[in-house]
């Protein structure tokens, strides 16, 4: 069985990179929008970890032939949800390398990273790994511990996932329910979190008052229907706990990263934004 990257000609204004423009340095970098998007959503389930103790480990499911459906990921993620809980979790899917390799078949395994509730490692043992290996049908289930969990960590499966020839009914990533606030660098809900932590407010009411613009962070403080231009519109007041700092870096717009490359020889750099 083989797989192939979709053809995204049907949708010509979605281009997966973009060029930004550095009016201090002149600058130009090629951003990758797809790299772009799980580094938010690894960076999301990191500060969901930093501020929760959570029981860790990373889980990786091997095929011996290829049988793919998505329920087969589904039912497996469902049989650790009855056992052990509600869970955090964030995985990627590649094409083992050295199978491809040796006999060129193109043939799925996952990576997952598995955040239980602490109280399941105090007594987890060799029976439950046991038991995790028998939900997986499909041939070889490892688990093993995860000593320092970091994006840097995740982006190396995440990196590898984007760059396989995977297939196009198929997403390379994907994660457990992550609120878009947590969503950011620490660097940038840190300081959020502390005003919103000297206001009083529990963890548990963050994700229902704490959003993000382009402005930075923000708490609505006020919201009101008022008539405006003949229309009735929901408007709101907002207080800013964390404010983006000023950027030198503006947008130009979708770019073919081929031709991007070609006519600067290769030296385009291509990063996450």
């Amino acid at each position: 069985m083989s797989f192939k990257f979709a053809s995204r000609s049907s949708f010509p204004s979605v281009s997966r990179y973009i060029n930004v423009y550095n009016k201090n340095t002149g600058q130009t970098v090629v951003i990758d929008r797809y790299l772009s998007k799980y580094l938010k959503m690894s960076q999301g389930f990191m500060n969901m970890l930093r501020l929760e103790c959570r029981f860790l480990k990373h889980i990786t499911l091997t095929q011996a032939k290829e049988s793919y459906t998505p329920k087969i990921l589904n039912n497996f993620l469902m049989a650790l949800k009855k056992r052990f809980g509600k869970f955090l979790y964030i995985w990627s899917v590649e094409v083992q390398e050295k199978r491809f390799e040796k006999y060129g078949d193109s043939v799925l395994h996952w990576h997952i990273m598995v955040a239980f509730d602490y109280h399941v490692g105090l007594d987890f043992g060799a029976d439950d790994i046991g038991k995790i290996a028998s939900y997986w049908k499909y041939g070889i289930c490892e688990v093993s511990a995860v000593r320092r969990p970091s994006v840097g960590y995740l982006m190396k499966y995440i990196t590898k996932s984007l760059n396989a020839d995977v297939g196009f009914q198929i997403k390379r990533m994907a994660c457990s329910r992550i609120p878009s606030f947590y969503r950011q660098s620490w660097k940038k809900l840190a300081p959020a979190i502390d005003k919103l932590t000297t206001q009083g407010l529990p963890l548990e009411q963050w994700q229902t008052v704490l959003s993000w613009d382009y402005r930075g962070g923000f708490v609505v403080v006020d919201e009101e229907i008022r008539l405006r231009r003949g229309r009735l519109q929901r408007m709101k007041e907002k207080f800013y706990v964390y404010r983006h700092p000023q950027s030198a870096w503006s947008l130009m717009g979708g770019c073919d990263v081929g031709g991007v490359l070609s006519s600067c020889g290769g030296a385009v750099e291509c990063e996450p934004f």
